[in-house]
C-alpha cells in the first residue's frame, strides 16, 4: 500500500505533518451541493459599459430605463429590439442556477493542477442563459443551455492560505465562529475565489473566444458564479485553522498539488482518469514553530491505483473508492512529541542519594532527584530497519554510582549506591515489522553495597543487594477512532515484566534497618508499568472534517492513517 511509502524525514521534505486529500474526494464533497436542487436559486446579472468601456453591474430596473424597457434576456426579442440594444450602453447579461446540468454523468468540478497553486473549476449550471450584442460581426448572441455540458466554462482559481484567523472580513469571521473546534476543515481549505480567472480555452456554443466581449463576459460570469456559490452554499473562500485540538498544532502551513507518480517516484506523463483522481491537494504543516521547507512534489502516492474497476459498487477494495486521503506525521515529529510527554516521568526516576546530616535523621540514606539525561532522540537508521532491527525513536539512559560515608560506623566506612534507569521506545514489538505496534521498554535498578562489621561475628562482611530491580516491556497496539484520536492499547500477550529485587539487610538499628522498604516504597511511587503520561490520546489534525479509518507506521516510521471526508455524506 502506498501509504507505507510515507518518508517525510527526507531532507527535501521534512514536513512535520501532511494532510493529503484526493481530487476525487474533493469532487465527491462538492457534489453534495450540486446534486441538491434546493442548494442554489436563480440569479440574474446585467452589465453596462462605464465611461472607460469596462463592465459595470446594474440592476434590472435601472437598465430598463436605459434600454427603452427592453429586457436583453427576454425570450421574445425582435430584431428591431436587438438593434436598439446595440445602440445603448448595454454590454451583456446572464442568468443561471448553479448545479448539475440535466443528465450529466461522471462530473469533475475541480481538476487539480500538479506543481501549481491553482485548480481548474468547471462552472456547471443547472440552467444558464447569456445575451449580448457582438460588435465584431454585428450580430445578436442569445444562448440557452439545453443539453448536458453544452456550456464548457471553467476558471483557474488560486489556492489561498489563511493560518491566522485575525482580521478576517466580518462575513468570513462570522462563519469561522460557527465552526467550533475545527482543526483542518478541508471544506474551508479550497479556494481564493476572488482570484478566479476564466481559462483561455473556455468554449461556449455560439461564442468564440476571439470575440471582444468574451473575456469581460466570462470574467464577470466567474465572479458572479463564485459570489453566488459562497452566498448560497455557505462555502468560504478562505483557508482556515481555528482553535486546534491536534497534539501537534500547526504553526505554519503551505500546500502543494501532488501528481500521481510511478513506482520509482517519477511523474506519469499521461495519467489515466483514475490516476488523475488520485492526485492530491496536500497541506504541509510545521509544528511548534519548526521551519517549514518549500513545498515539493512527493516521490510516493498516498493512495494507489490498485483496482481493476474503480466503480465503488464493483471494486470496493480499490484505494480510490475506500479512502479520500491520508495523514502522515513525520517519524521525528512523533518521537519528539512522545519525548515531551515522558520527560517529567523520566526525571522522577533519576535518583541521587545522600546521607542526611540533620540532627533528627542524622546518618539516614535519603534520595533527591538527579539530573535526567538530555539529547535522548535517536536519528532514523535505515540500516537497522533493513537488518530487521526495530527502529528506536529515543533512549533515556541514567547510570550513576554514588560513594557515600556511613557516618554511624566507627571507623568510617563507605557505601556504594548505584542508581540506574533507562527507557526506550521503538517501533514494532521486537520480532515483527512496525506496522501498528509500538514498544516501551524500561528498567529501574537501585543497588547498594558496603563492607561493615558483622555485629554477630565481629568480622568484616559485605552487605549488598538490590532493593529495586525491575523491568517492564509494554507493547502497544496503535488504534485510531473516528475523530482522529490515537490510543495506545496495551497488548498483554506480548508485554512482559521482571522483578529480581533483593534485600540488602543492613545490620543497623534506627532507620538503616528499613532501607530496603524505604527504597522500595519510594520506587513504587515513581516507577510505573505504564508511565501515566504515555497512553494519553494523540490527536491527528482534521478531527471534525474526516472519519479516520486506520493507524499504522509506514516503512519509514511515519505515523500514518487513511481517512474519508465527512462532507461526502
Amino acid at each position: 500500500m502506498s501509504i507505507q511509502n510515507s518518508n517525510l524525514i527526507q531532507t527535501k521534505y521534512s514536513y512535520d505533518t501532511v494532510v493529503a486529500v484526493t481530487q476525487k474526494a474533493l469532487n465527491n464533497a462538492i457534489e453534495t451541493w450540486y446534486e441538491d436542487a434546493t442548494t442554489f436559486s436563480l440569479v440574474t446579472y446585467y452589465f453596462i459599459k462605464d465611461s472607460s468601456g469596462n463592465p459595470q453591474a446594474i440592476d434590472k430596473a435601472s437598465l430598463l430605463k436605459l434600454t427603452n424597457n427592453i429586457d436583453p434576456l427576454s425570450a421574445t426579442l425582435t430584431s428591431a429590439q436587438q438593434k436598439t440594444l446595440s445602440t445603448t450602453v448595454f454590454y451583456f447579461a446572464f442568468s443561471f442556477i448553479i448545479g448539475n446540468p440535466a443528465n450529466a454523468l461522471n462530473i469533475n468540478y475541480i481538476t487539480l493542477s500538479p506543481g501549481t497553486d491553482t485548480v481548474q473549476y468547471d462552472l456547471l449550471c443547472r440552467t444558464l442563459q447569456v445575451a449580448f450584442w457582438n460588435p465584431d460581426n454585428q450580430s445578436w448572441i442569445s444562448i440557452k443551455q439545453t443539453t448536458a455540458r453544452e456550456f464548457n466554462i471553467s476558471a483557474d482559481i488560486n489556492l489561498k492560505n489563511v493560518l491566522d484567523n485575525s482580521n478576517l472580513p466580518p462575513r468570513v469571521q462570522a462563519a469561522v465562529d460557527t465552526l467550533g473546534g475545527t482543526d483542518v476543515n478541508v471544506q474551508q481549505l479550497l479556494f481564493d475565489l476572488d482570484s478566479a480567472v476564466v481559462a483561455p480555452t473556455t468554449t461556449v456554443a455560439g461564442l468564440s473566444s476571439s470575440c471582444s466581449v468574451f473575456k469581460p463576459l466570462m470574467q464577470q460570469f466567474a465572479n458572479a458564479y463564485f459570489s453566488t456559490y459562497t452566498a448560497q452554499s455557505g462555502a468560504l473562500n478562505y483557508a482556515l485553522t481555528t482553535s486546534n485540538t491536534a497534539s501537534l498544532a500547526p504553526t505554519k502551513m503551505d500546500w502543494y498539488i501532488n501528481a500521481f507518480v510511478d513506482s520509482k517516484g517519477n511523474l506519469i506523463s499521461n495519467p489515466t482518469e483514475d490516476q488523475q483522481d488520485l492526485a492530491t491537494l496536500s497541506y504541509l504543516f510545521a509544528n511548534n514553530s519548526d521551519k517549514l521547507n518549500p513545498s515539493a512534489q512527493l516521490n510516493w502516492n498516498w493512495l494507489e491505483d490498485n483496482g481493476s474497476s474503480h466503480n465503488p459498487d464493483m471494486d470496493t477494495n480499490a484505494d480510490v473508492n475506500k479512502y479520500d486521503g491520508a495523514i502522515s506525521v513525520k517519524r521525528d515529529a512523533f518521537a519528539n512529541y512522545l519525548i515531551s510527554q515522558l520527560n517529567g516521568y523520566v526525571q522522577q526516576n533519576c535518583w541521587a542519594p545522600y546521607i542526611d546530616q540533620t540532627p533528627e535523621t542524622y546518618g539516614d540514606l535519603v534520595f533527591t532527584l538527579g539530573t535526567p539525561p538530555s539529547n535522548v532522540f535517536s536519528a532514523y537508521n535505515p540500516n537497522s530497519m533493513a537488518d530487521g532491527e526495530p527502529d528506536q525513536l529515543f533512549l533515556y539512559f541514567y547510570d550513576k554510582i554514588f560513594t557515600l560515608p556511613v557516618v554511624q560506623v566507627i571507623p568510617a566506612a563507605t557505601m556504594n549506591v548505584t542508581c540506574f534507569f533507562d527507557l526506550q521506545v521503538y517501533l514494532g514489538d521486537g520480532s515483527t515489522a512496525p506496522v501498528n505496534r509500538l514498544t516501551l521498554q524500561q528498567s529501574f535498578h537501585i543497588q547498594i553495597s558496603t563492607t561493615l562489621t558483622d555485629p554477630t561475628t565481629g568480622k568484616a562482611k559485605v552487605y549488598s543487594g538490590s532493593p529495586v530491580n525491575k523491568s517492564f516491556t509494554d507493547v502497544f497496539n496503535v488504534q485510531v477512532d473516528d475523530h482522529g484520536n490515537i490510543v495506545f492499547v496495551k497488548n498483554s500477550a506480548l508485554s512482559t515484566s521482571t522483578d529480581i529485587s533483593t534485600d540488602v539487610n543492613l545490620p543497623f538499628e534506627n532507620d538503616w534497618d528499613s532501607t530496603d522498604s524505604y527504597v522500595q516504597n519510594l520506587a513504587a511511587k515513581t516507577f510505573s508499568e505504564i508511565p501515566f503520561t504515555f497512553p494519553q490520546q494523540f490527536v491527528f489534525p482534521g478531527g471534525n472534517a474526516f472519519t479516520f479509518q486506520d493507524a499504522q507506521f509506514s516503512g519509514f516510521s511515519d505515523l500514518v492513517c487513511h481517512f474519508t471526508y465527512k462532507a461526502e455524506s
